[in-house]
């Protein structure tokens, strides 16, 4: 297969993947927002897929893209080497030299890449901590607003099981999940007292 054949299918593979990588990008950002769906209570679907599944498949696709771009790079390399000798005054620099300067960029992009990953990686874990403590602290102040709040969100907050909740106020099993509590309450006459004991005795208190 001549080389301008192999490039051209090269180049045309990665389009594909990097429009596919700008596709769920999209689609996890606007059509399956985070806070969109903890809005409603509701886990959000798209064709049986939630936004996770579709952010495997981003994931994938990223390396899809990275792994084209390498080979892109190794099917043109002299010319890199050449470029980034020239941009470093080198122009007249032998093969073997030129060849040395592409390496040394290439080790300098794979360290930052690499060693940026390993940053964020400490610090999304401080954040995650504090959040976890921020969210342990004022868990009691959410319960607390009971009539506000759906049965989806009190059982996301409290950890308690939706259907039991369902089973020990002894709730209609179509009742609807996402409606305030402070309406059900009204209308199926069970009393807020009921809703705190069951949560009480899920989490052992």
């Amino acid at each position: 297969m001549k080389r301008n054949t192999i490039n051209f299918w090269i180049d045309a593979l990665t389009l594909a993947v990097f429009v596919g990588l700008t596709w769920t990008g999209f689609l996890i950002h606007y059509v399956l927002p985070p806070r969109l769906g903890r809005a409603k209570g509701v886990e959000m679907f798209l064709w049986g897929w939630d936004r996770h599944d579709y952010g495997q498949v981003h994931f994938y696709l990223a390396i899809s893209a990275l792994a084209l771009t390498l080979v892109h790079v190794w099917l043109h390399w002299g010319w890199v080497c050449s470029t980034i000798a020239n941009l470093f005054g080198r122009t007249k620099a032998p093969y073997a030299r030129r060849l040395i300067y592409g390496l040394i960029v290439l080790l300098l992009l794979t360290a930052g890449t690499v060693g940026s990953l390993l940053w964020a990686n400490t610090q999304v874990e401080t954040v995650a901590q504090e959040k976890g403590r921020r969210m342990q602290e004022n868990s009691e102040t959410h319960i607390e607003r009971l009539g506000q709040r759906s049965l989806q969100e009190i059982s996301r907050i409290s950890g308690v099981p939706v259907e039991r909740f369902i089973t020990e106020l002894k709730l209609p099993a179509d009742v609807d999940t996402n409606e305030q509590l402070g309406r059900l309450h009204l209308w199926l006459r069970f009393e807020m007292d009921d809703v705190r004991k069951v949560i009480d005795e899920y989490q052992g208190k």
